[in-house]
């Protein structure tokens, strides 16, 4: 039983998806270059 209380997962205390992603044009003049991704972590209140 102390396991259980003491796993995150199971107290809905777990964090996912810590991160998200960005994506901007590399260069608003030449579009044939494409997109950017930019890869951030969330804000800990997120």
């Amino acid at each position: 039983m102390q396991s259980i209380l003491g796993n995150p997962v199971y107290t809905g205390h777990a964090a996912w998806s810590c991160t998200y992603a960005e994506h901007e044009l590399a260069d608003e003049d030449n579009l044939a270059l494409g997109f950017a991704q930019h890869v951030r972590r969330a804000a800990p209140d997120q």
